[in-house]
């Protein structure tokens, strides 16, 4: 993990076994230190004019389990107790949940709570027992920032629908092959020769589903979102009445939940739309596979949390920092090795470059927002008025 601020960059890449060693906590006291004196105030001087900055940690985005472990939750999605620590749905009660309202959601001050609670037991029993109901191995590293809700301003990374999609495509394509619809071949060579358009990451030669019973689907992330995108048109165009296989159904809600996620804008109806359909989307799935099972329901469920929080998801995916930084993390020779510190420096050095010229003295004068005025065009309200009463 790399953390950085306006002026300084903490690396806490180490090997596990010197974190074991000296303490994973002890990694970001920097970070935390330098984050309580910009929530107090900065003072900078430009160009003889005295200027205090405040700031502080707004959103954190990691992966999952990164998360997880950086919050001091019990991590794990098949065996723990509490497989998301946004919420506290048990794990034998996954199988039937279906809603949004079904779920209670964490929050702060009852975390805060149970986590003096543990910590202040000293029957080292009862005190793993507490532990383990709770899902809380430590108190989080990040609840001494003032302003900062772990639960509140912690994102979830919309690529994790990827594993959802991945999961529904097998049986899909499973389904179809053995209730004798379409064979696993023929599935695969209308996906592989379905003319897509060429912004597109498509599925490449290799790609095989003739061996699915025994693997997993062969397409990265963005391949996969491809496939759901446009599999209504493949599937259609060589078996019109696929429409009737349950399994179809659930990939077609599932394939309208991806537009929202990957939408570039959302209101609060759309917001409310997509809890309506994700939890049709549940209801059907749990018709069709009873007592099932599933992690990634819950990551479901707590994402229209985060939406509401952050709004649009496409805002808050890794997806985008490895996109945008491809270039730079490929040209990393000098570290190669460890290219996400090679990313993050690369990319300070890049705009550090763009606010001082040759001289060293700054290229923007004015640090503020910058306010346009536009005159806005004259319009006859008799008009308009007219207009709307017919």
């Amino acid at each position: 993990m790399l953390i950085v601020t306006k002026t300084e960059i903490f690396p806490t890449i180490c090997e596990k076994k010197y974190g074991v060693q000296f303490g994973f906590n002890t990694l970001p006291n920097d970070f935390l230190i330098n984050m309580k004196k910009l929530y107090g105030g900065i003072e900078f001087v430009i160009q003889n004019q005295s200027i205090t900055l405040n700031g502080g940690l707004f959103v954190l985005l990691e992966d999952l389990l990164a998360l997880v472990g950086l919050h001091g939750f019990k991590m794990g999605f098949k065996h723990a107790k509490s497989p998301c620590f946004l919420c506290t749905i048990a794990n034998e009660n996954m199988a039937t949940t279906s809603s949004l309202h079904e779920i209670d959601l964490r929050t702060i001050d009852t975390y805060q709570e149970q986590c003096v609670e543990i910590e202040t037991t000293n029957n080292r029993t009862m005190r793993d027992a507490l532990s383990k109901q709770n899902g809380i191995v430590q108190k989080s590293l990040l609840c001494g920032l003032p302003g900062f809700n772990i639960f509140e301003q912690s994102a979830l990374d919309v690529a994790h629908v990827y594993g959802i999609c991945r999961k529904h495509l097998k049986l899909l394509f499973l389904s179809l092959s053995d209730k004798k619809v379409l064979s696993l071949r023929a599935i695969n060579n209308a996906i592989l020769n379905y003319d897509y358009p060429t912004y597109e990451s498509t599925p490449s030669d290799t790609f095989d589903l003739t061996t699915l019973k025994q693997a997993q689907i062969s397409l990265s992330a963005s391949q996969m979102l491809t496939v759901v995108k446009y599999l209504p048109c493949i599937l259609s165009n060589i078996k019109p009445d696929i429409w009737s296989n349950d399994e179809w159904r659930c990939l077609l809600l599932l394939h309208e939940l991806l537009f929202f996620c990957f939408a570039s804008e959302v209101d609060e109806i759309s917001i409310s739309q997509y809890g309506d359909l994700l939890t049709l989307f549940s209801n059907i799935r749990c018709s069709i596979r009873a007592g099932e099972k599933n992690s990634q329901k819950t990551f479901q469920f707590t994402f229209v949390k985060s939406i509401f929080s952050f709004g649009t998801s496409t805002l808050l995916q890794h997806s985008s920092f490895e996109r945008k930084h491809q270039a730079i993390k490929a040209s990393g020779r000098r570290n190669f090795v460890n290219t996400a510190f090679t990313a993050i420096t690369s990319y300070i050095d890049r705009e550090c470059s763009t606010l001082f010229d040759d001289n060293g003295n700054p290229t923007i004068i004015n640090f503020g927002p910058k306010i346009e005025t536009k005159k806005l065009k004259t319009v006859d309200v008799g008009m308009c008025s007219a207009s709307v009463k017919h």
